[in-house]
């Protein structure tokens, strides 16, 4: 229910991670960060991150800077509206990420040591810069995420296809098309009457086969796959090294396409029309350049929407609070039923709530003994406290149903019924209760950590909800009465006085 980030990538095939590295990456980054920002020199195992993530500090600390200044302006500008006001960006929070943000996602496997390996992660942060979350993660996880990262090139932000390095292909040879006949002499003769896309200073260089796959993946996308097929070549022109499995290297390439409804040497006229295989390949060039496909996918949930999430959840758990109240009212015709229900409701929630806060401190003071983590209360949690609820109540209403049959036609439960009536529903409620706990920890131990804290709450709430229906909503049914039942030493007959 706070503002921030989240962040889900897979890594690349072949590849997986255990989540105690994967937390052991992240908090070096959030250690080495906290150092930067305090301005203190970090130990030896520490140096390279702190080194890698150092310019990350200083972009974030612009980006914040510049996001002041617009709020400062917008306060003084009458006829704009008022700005949010931007959150330093914190690098000590990934420290918190690690221990209790980070969940398995995808396939897992089993490693030869029985640990549990996976190949995709989540991962949540309060630190709502997502520039700042995705480069620390791609840092972090860089020798093992997918390696497609964006391209920058010469050009990149024009729009208009008349004002883009795109150019009509008109004869055989490339280089005549595009302005280099001196240096590029390669024969493009199949697709004449397509176009040739030029990307030139590409930042940083890439394998021709790395542009044609990129092109390719574009180009299945729902944004493009109206296109149909198209012929694609990439056409290397000045090189840059080689990669690491020693293939070229290219600082700028030439994307040469056709397709068979298109010719710019008959109709040159329609080489600007919005949509038509010059301006569309453009596009799709510049997009695959942009594309970065290292991280699955970026959320950002700011402080407004997570306000309206938690009063929602707020109201949820209200009205099904008032839905009780009035089912068990006309249940048992009486609203002392449904008022010590609701206290027993009311006590559960709050333990099973400051249990789970509590663990935060815990975890703090002795690292995750029985599992523990710094648990944090999301919808998930939100509906672990409703499932709570719902358990609890149904334990409560059958001791409410034996009380009722027992108490027959006196006007209200005596301390007599109601402990009669605890005895012979216990052996069902501790039943009950015991094989609910198993199943629930079952899923604690072993069910992840997508899972961990809802499961966390629902073994302290059926704990809790197992003597609250016997020690508090039982008892509380001897309030609010206006007939006080005493029974005779000798328990032959019920004497009735006024209260």
């Amino acid at each position: 229910f706070r503002s921030g980030t989240k962040v889900s990538f897979t890594l690349k095939e072949d590849s997986s991670l255990t989540l105690k590295d994967a937390r052991a990456r992240l908090r070096a980054y959030g250690e080495a960060g906290k150092l930067i920002q305090e301005g203190k020199t970090p130990p030896a195992n520490l140096a390279e991150v702190y080194k890698t993530l150092e310019p990350r500090v200083k972009q974030a600390q612009e980006r914040y800077d510049q996001a002041l200044a617009r709020v400062r302006d917008a306060q003084n500008d009458p006829t704009v509206r008022d700005l949010p006001e931007p959150r330093e960006v914190d690098f000590s929070l990934f420290i918190s990420a690690a221990d209790g943000g980070i969940v398995t996602e995808g396939e897992t496997k089993t490693l030869p040591d029985g640990t549990l390996a996976a190949q995709g992660f989540g991962i949540s942060t309060l630190i709502e810069d997502t520039q700042a979350v995705s480069a620390v993660i791609k840092d972090a996880f860089s020798d093992v995420l997918d390696t497609e990262r964006p391209v920058s090139f010469a050009s990149i932000q024009v729009d208009e296809v008349n004002n883009a390095p795109v150019y009509p292909i008109r004869s055989s040879s490339l280089g005549e098309n595009i302005g280099r006949a001196s240096d590029v002499r390669t024969d493009v003769a199949e697709s004449v009457g397509g176009v040739a896309v030029v990307l030139d200073e590409m930042t940083p260089p890439v394998t021709q086969a790395d542009l044609a796959q990129r092109i390719k993946r574009m180009r299945m996308l729902p944004k493009y796959e109206g296109l149909g097929h198209r012929e694609a070549v990439v056409i290397g022109l000045d090189a840059a090294g080689t990669s690491d499995d020693g293939q070229t290297l290219y600082r700028s390439a030439v994307i040469v396409t056709h397709d068979a409804e298109t010719n710019y040497v008959e109709t040159p006229e329609n080489f600007s029309d919005i949509g038509g295989l010059a301006d569309s390949e453009w596009k799709l060039a510049r997009d695959a350049c942009q594309r970065d496909t290292s991280l699955g996918s970026v959320s950002n949930f700011s402080s407004q929407v997570s306000g309206t999430m938690k009063q929602q959840a707020i109201v949820a758990m209200t009205l099904s609070l008032l839905a009780v109240i009035v089912y068990i009212w006309f249940r048992f015709g009486s609203f002392t039923y449904g008022f010590a229900a609701i206290v027993a409701l009311v006590h559960d929630v709050a333990i099973s709530l400051g249990l789970i806060a509590l663990s935060a401190w815990v975890y703090q003071a002795v690292g995750g003994v029985l599992m523990l983590e710094p648990f944090k209360i999301d919808l998930a949690m939100v509906a672990a406290f409703l499932t709570i609820v719902g358990y609890s109540l149904n334990d409560t209403i059958v001791v409410f149903d034996r009380i009722r049959e027992n108490r027959g036609r006196l006007s209200s439960a005596t301390p007599s019924v109601i402990n009669d009536s605890i005895n012979q529903t216990v052996s069902r409620t501790v039943l009950t209760s015991g094989t609910t706990l198993l199943a629930v920890g079952m899923l604690y131990v072993f069910g992840g950590p997508g899972v961990h804290g809802f499961a966390f709450a629902m073994l302290i709430g059926v704990l809790v909800g197992t003597y609250s229906s016997v020690a508090i909503a039982s008892p509380v049914l001897m309030l609010g009465g206006s007939r006080h039942v005493q029974e005779d030493t000798a328990g032959t007959a019920p004497v009735v006085t006024d209260a």
